[in-house]
């Protein structure tokens, strides 16, 4: 692996050579689905461009996942289709005690040139290997202190990624977290809470009790990562001028604030959603918003997960 600024671009599209090489293909592309060819542009670079290889690297797209996006005109994870190196898998099972909190944060990693570019199977750090295995790029570089920040390069990385960090957490299998995942987002778009809650509850009792983390950020996490797997746009730890939303769910009908809690109650939790007017941003979305407070408790013999809701009524806020 070299981090000569020449080869920056050499294993991937850059904008350039997507907009001189594949404007034919967008087009027919556009046409052929009634779309809107600058609409379809932006979808492809927020789905599989990000792609960073040096310190000042100009991001390049998936060669595998453009290619298959431009002959199937649909956007997929293609990435999951490609193969996951299953000695990631098993280095994230092994590593993962040590450093689990962390790893629901992959994208705040940060190493050195020497660390990115170790080779060694038994020793590489697992930032590295997830760099190295195309999971976390290069997202910028503090010349400084001479250390890079690492990150996930685009929507379908990242989407793949936390498929399997969240199949680690919960001792399940990647292909059983999709299919779970796919569950609750029809659960929330069909505005069936109870049935999303049943859904939780069952992937989340499965974190097993040594790696558990007694703090409400450790399932913050995990509820972000099996949103971001579902495919539904969250806005996690939104900033409000009365606070921060633990996190926001836009679905195309509906919009739900969600405030999580860890051994307190859901009560309290959907208490502040409305005391601190946490809904206040999305009035004019157009959408019906529904506030949900969720409540966390896990000891060494049980798992406990509660929610309460209340749909917001616009007409009477003042």
């Amino acid at each position: 692996m070299t981090f000569d600024a020449k080869y920056d671009a050499l294993c991937g599209y850059t904008d350039v050579e997507i907009d001189h090489y594949f404007t034919p293909y967008l087009a027919d592309w556009a046409q052929n689905n009634n779309g809107d060819v600058a609409v379809i542009r932006e979808q492809l670079r927020d789905w599989y461009n990000g792609y960073r290889f040096g310190k000042k690297a100009i991001a390049v797209y998936n060669p595998f996942s453009l290619t298959n996006a431009m002959s199937q005109q649909e956007l997929q994870n293609f990435w999951i289709q490609s193969g996951t190196p299953t000695f990631l898998i098993e280095e994230l099972k092994k590593k993962y005690r040590a450093s689990e909190y962390q790893l629901l944060n992959p994208e705040k990693f940060e190493v050195t040139n020497d660390t990115l570019g170790a080779f060694d199977i038994g020793m590489v750090p697992l930032p590295t290997l997830m760099f190295q295995t195309g999971y976390l790029t290069i997202s910028s570089y503090d010349a400084e202190q001479n250390i890079y920040h690492l990150g996930y390069p685009n929507r379908e990385v990242r989407t793949a990624a936390q498929n399997y960090l969240l199949a680690v957490f919960t001792s399940t299998n990647a292909a059983e977290i999709r299919g779970i995942a796919g569950q609750l987002r029809t659960a929330y778009a069909n505005s069936d809470l109870d049935e999303a809650l049943a859904i939780l509850r069952t992937l989340f009792a499965k974190v097993p009790y040594p790696i558990h983390i007694p703090l409400e950020s450790y399932y913050h996490s995990l509820l972000q990562m099996i949103c971001t797997t579902a495919n539904i746009k969250t806005q996690s730890e939104y900033n409000t001028s009365h606070g921060t939303i633990d996190l926001v769910m836009d679905l195309s009908k509906m919009l739900y604030v969600v405030e999580v809690k860890f051994n307190k109650t859901a009560q309290l939790a959907l208490d502040q959603i409305k005391t601190k007017r946490y809904y206040e941003p999305f009035v004019d979305s157009g959408k019906p918003i529904i506030l949900i407070g969720l409540n966390f408790s896990k000891t060494a013999g049980s798992f406990e997960l509660t929610q309460v809701y209340q749909n917001l009524d616009l007409n009477k806020i003042s």
